[in-house]
């Protein structure tokens, strides 16, 4: 009987470290490019638990008509083999594939060598190494369809054009299609990640959008309409009469992933008469968003701000120490923008956001949103016991066991002038940051920035339009 041809992916689970977000995106990232009919997870005891949690992926493929085989290694495998035995043990599950793709980006090293083995032996017999390089930084707690397709490089060995027919990638028209095949799925997850986090859920809506798109986005486009001004009356002897106020023009703006100089500037311009009839100063609203947008360096200077030759890009500062401790400020700073190591946040920081989250009410869903980003901030984070009062006095009286040997950064000139001259500054280093006036320069930092200015615009959004009864509008565009 004669077997059907099919094109069979290969991808080992099996890192000891948290591994979701890769093997999620090698997975999905797989099946959009390459188009399997049988797709091999390979997998060991000890991360049963990932497989539990990649599951309903596998539920939705299988329903569009991909085989999915979980292939336990402790099983295959119950001795230590040497590398070349599990090489060959693998090859033995794909006698009846026609083209192969071996994809180690998510597996321990031992069975991506074996891949890597098994593929030097039959490179002549269409078989493929897959590699997916992540653009990491501000992308790190993401994964695939949820970071932008552009952030995830494949690299496919032997090497071959993407665009060329009869190559392993399938052009990416085809490959969108693919995707949109598990759209209830994605939307699903969308919509789960937003009832738990709203700045999340705004980014994933936001590059889901991107990636379904085949004339890509490189730019964000604000449209709002006049204010609806109400009547006023004025008193004419015993006759109250009644005038309406002309209407604000309507507004709109374009803001460009390759032009973001001055954010404050444009976004003061456009939602200035909005944001003035909420009682809410303009200035105020913009230069938060651009700040927290991440697209400006956080520098780290080592004696306050006065010597500009001492200072530094926080992503070479912070490689330098076991764990990084921050003040409220840099949460304003845009930090969720970059990967840090041990990031470390005190109670003092939490007292901090909630306190401004309560008070403000003029504004409130904007202020959700840009708590909702400390939120996200605190997945990938761990929270130091301290006062829950604010940062200024809490941080120096802080257990000096917690503190020992790390580094501490404020963005507040008085708080860096105690904490640097207090018993604080013996046990550990503490240093001053200020945003740097150059943006970021490449441009899957400028990506994230520019979505999270579009994530903090849709919760302003709500405020503006119950309050001036009108629609405002929020796209993301190619120009």
């Amino acid at each position: 009987m004669e077997t059907e041809s099919r094109n069979c992916v290969i991808i080992p689970v099996n890192r000891s470290d948290v591994s979701f977000n890769s093997s999620f995106s090698s997975i999905v990232r797989s099946f959009e490019n390459f188009d399997p009919k049988i797709l091999f997870i390979l997998y060991a005891n000890f991360n049963k638990n990932l497989i539990n949690r990649l599951n309903p992926l596998f539920e939705q493929l299988e329903m569009n008509g991909i085989k999915v085989e979980k292939k336990n290694l402790n099983e295959m495998f119950s001795a230590m083999k040497s590398t070349e035995e599990i090489a060959d043990g693998i090859e033995n599950l794909l006698q009846d594939c026609e083209k192969v793709y071996l994809v180690p980006t998510s597996g321990a090293s031992i069975v991506s060598s074996a891949l890597g083995l098994l593929y030097q032996k039959n490179r002549d017999k269409n078989y493929f190494l897959v590699n997916y390089l992540f653009s990491f930084g501000p992308w790190i707690s993401f994964y695939y369809p949820f970071t932008p397709r552009g952030t995830e490089m494949v690299i496919v060995d032997p090497p071959v054009s993407i665009t060329q027919s009869q190559g392993p990638i399938i052009p990416i028209e085809q490959q969108i299609q693919r995707l949109k095949k598990l759209d209830n799925y994605f939307q699903g997850r969308i919509g789960e990640t937003s009832k738990k986090n709203t700045f999340l859920g705004n980014m994933f809506k936001l590059v889901y959008e991107m990636n379904t798109r085949k004339e890509g986005v490189n730019a964000l486009k604000i449209t709002l309409p006049p204010i609806k001004s109400p009547a006023s009356s004025t008193q004419k002897g015993n006759k109250e009469e009644k005038t309406k106020k002309p209407p604000s023009s309507g507004s709109s703006l374009t803001l460009k992933v390759n032009d973001m100089e001055k954010i404050k500037e444009k976004l003061q311009s456009v939602l200035g008469d909005h944001l003035r009839d909420l009682k809410v100063e303009p200035s105020y609203v913009a230069e938060i968003i651009e700040n927290i947008s991440g697209i400006h360096r956080i520098m780290v200077y080592d004696e306050g701000d006065k010597n500009e030759s001492s200072k530094r890009d926080l992503s070479e500062v912070v490689n330098d120490f076991d764990f990084v401790v921050i003040d409220t400020n840099l949460i304003y700073y845009g930090i969720h923008s970059y990967e840090i190591r041990g990031l470390s946040i005190p109670y003092c920081v939490n007292f901090e956001m909630e306190t401004k989250l309560y008070e403000e009410k003029r504004i409130s869903s904007f202020y959700e949103t840009l708590y909702s980003i400390y939120d996200a901030i605190l997945l990938r984070a761990r929270v130091l016991p301290s006062e829950m009062t604010y940062c200024d006095p809490s941080v120096p009286k802080m257990d000096p066991d917690l503190l020992k040997d790390g580094l501490i950064l404020t963005g507040d000139r008085r708080a860096f002038k105690v904490w640097s001259n207090s018993s604080l500054s013996r046990y550990a280093t503490v240093k001053f940051v200020k945003l740097d006036n150059k943006i970021r320069e490449r441009e899957h930092e400028r990506m994230y920035s520019l979505l999270s200015v579009a994530s903090l615009l849709m919760g302003l959004k709500d405020d503006i339009e119950i309050k001036d009864d009108i629609e405002i509008n929020i796209e993301l565009i190619k120009v």
